[in-house]
């Protein structure tokens, strides 16, 4: 069976520092529609600097609709966090 690398490295950094990335993103909502794609770069401990990208995603239940980040891809980075 071959190994799915489309996300990068995603599967090795541990949850917690992926929500913690999320600190980094401008709370989910409709105002970010107009740049769904966001970057954050995160310290992980054993992997060093993980640049993560997330996308918006929204789901509708009836006349509701919440809006969230969902980690799709990491990266290992030289880059400093800014």
């Amino acid at each position: 069976m071959a190994f799915d690398t489309s996300n990068g490295i995603l599967a090795r950094v541990p949850g917690q520092y992926i929500s913690a990335g999320h600190s980094g993103l401008p709370a989910p909502g409709e105002a970010q529609r107009g740049e769904p794609e966001r970057r954050v770069i995160i310290q992980v401990p054993g992997l060093g600097l993980v640049r993560v990208t997330y996308l918006l995603h929204s789901h509708r239940h009836r006349k509701s609709r919440h809006w969230f980040w969902t980690a799709v891809h990491a990266e290992q980075t030289d880059e400093a966090a800014g």
